[in-house]
């Protein structure tokens, strides 16, 4: 049986019809959905085709149905293309929704509290000028890493692909912040460069939720926490809580602390709350 093939590329609507073509050619983070195609002539009631389907904003933009002797079809078009006639149109697969639109703060927002009883603190991570709470109950040791391999030296893993990462703010990271060392512009680079290295390319969104000035220990700070929207096959979260705390601690670089709690496991939320008040200059 052939197959009709739905691609969905979530693209922004502003975006020229030239670089939303290009996106949508992109197989990344796409999510095929299945239906019969209509029988074609000559083949005894078999289909032999493949058709794609492109939608943007649940419009549909392209279709494209190949030649019974093709294994493949490919979509490009715009908006004012229409649905070709008695091909049917795939619905999505289920649980790849739409993603939300990007949004960066450019005020200030203070950080939730989210509510629960959280993980257990069971000792103290004492890395690159910070000490912070080493967490227990649904978390793994915390533990050293190299650098060179990794980009931080110090991480404690939990369930469902919960995270925290320590390390002091490498040389890349300040000047894709301008250079200019203000927290707040190194918070945002340090987000930038973990969604570009941590979730598919063109496919993650961010959603800023709180940005905000924070004195750790009598040392300047930054806190920016955003919703990183994403679709990865094979992963059940579409949406993990990303935190970064930036911190000023009086050596030539400023050092970070970086945390991920999925949507999937929003019982570990609270434990953003209780990473943050925790941190300590050492």
């Amino acid at each position: 049986m052939a197959q009709d093939i739905a691609l969905r590329p979530v693209v922004d609507p502003a975006l020229e019809d030239a670089e939303r073509a290009l996106l949508e050619k992109s197989a990344d983070g796409l999510f095929p959905a299945t239906l019969p195609l209509p029988e074609e002539p000559g083949l005894g009631g078999r289909t032999k085709a493949d058709t794609c389907t492109v939608l943007v904003g649940g419009k549909v933009v392209q279709q494209a149905h190949s030649t019974p002797d093709s294994s493949s079809a490919t979509c490009a078009g715009s908006t004012a293309d229409a649905p070709q006639r008695g091909i049917p149109v795939p619905t999505l697969t289920p649980g790849a929704s739409p993603l939300p639109e990007e949004r960066r703060l450019t005020g200030t927002v203070k950080v939730p509290d989210y509510p629960g009883a959280g993980s257990p603190v069971i000792g103290t991570v004492a890395d690159s000028s910070l000490e912070y709470a080493e967490l227990g109950g649904k978390w793994d040791r915390s533990k050293t890493l190299d650098p060179v391999f990794d980009g931080f030296t110090r991480k404690q893993e939990g369930r469902q692909r919960a995270l925290v990462k320590s390390t002091q703010v490498d040389e890349d990271i300040m000047a894709a912040a301008g250079g200019t060392g203000e927290l707040r512009d190194v918070a945002g680079a340090v987000m930038d460069e973990r969604r570009r290295y941590e979730y598919p390319r063109d496919q993650a969104i961010l959603v800023d939720v709180a940005s905000q000035p924070l004195k750790v220990d009598g040392h300047d700070a930054w806190l920016l926490v955003s919703e990183i929207h994403f679709h990865k096959r094979g992963v059940p979260s579409t949406m993990d809580l990303n935190a970064v705390l930036v911190v000023d601690t009086g050596r030539v670089r400023p050092s970070v602390l970086w945390v991920v709690l999925p949507e999937t496991n929003k019982k570990l939320w609270p434990d953003l709350n209780t990473l943050v008040a925790s941190v300590q200059v050492r």
